[in-house]
């Protein structure tokens, strides 16, 4: 647990945890990297990848499909510059919710749980769509985003079988969760 606590700590202190500012770059670097530097987008992508090898059942795949679905449609609400003005506040809240799922999997029905993700997926996609009008190639943006998106989703349910594989329970997923609830705290805070 001092591990994670450490972790947490080491995490909350840097200063450029949100990637919503790598438009200076183009296409598809510039839409692999931003899930991937934002502390934010790539906690809450893992997480759906946990969440999902937790449900099971269809959901090891639905998840993460209804997750990019919705990430896109948020993009496109980005593109065209509607103002979302709580885009900060869904993302850090995504964080938080995400967090306390994989803490308490198994209570929450699997429709709840596709209807949240789903939602803030909608976020998420915001926070990538606002920065592709000033790109000069929008569409290989896009296609790194989702790359990278489903990148990390693989590399939840991967993180979440190796986890659920250890016999210590020194790393459980409910830590896990636990921290992600943590870290969505914090930018809570920061918002």
């Amino acid at each position: 647990m001092l591990k994670i606590f450490c972790t947490f700590v080491l995490i909350t202190m840097s200063s450029s945890c949100f990637a919503h500012n790598v438009a200076h770059q183009v296409g598809l670097t510039s839409g692999i990297l931003h899930p991937l530097l934002g502390l934010d987008h790539l906690i809450a992508m893992l997480a759906v990848g946990i969440l999902s090898y937790q449900m099971k059942k269809g959901f090891i795949w639905k998840l993460p499909l209804a997750f990019v679905v919705f990430m896109c449609l948020g993009g496109i609400w980005g593109i065209f510059s509607t103002p979302m003005i709580i885009v900060e506040l869904g993302i850090a809240l995504s964080l938080v919710t995400l967090g306390i799922m994989i803490f308490k999997h198994t209570l929450i029905p699997r429709t709840l749980a596709l209807a949240i993700v789903s939602m803030f997926a909608i976020f998420h996609g915001y926070a990538h769509g606002i920065e592709i009008p000033s790109l000069t190639s929008p569409t290989i943006y896009i296609v790194g985003f989702i790359c990278s998106t489903i990148t990390l989703h693989i590399a939840g349910i991967l993180l979440a079988k190796y986890c659920s594989k250890l016999q210590t329970s020194l790393i459980s997923l409910q830590h896990i969760g636990s921290v992600i609830f943590m870290i969505g705290c914090y930018f809570l805070t920061n918002i």
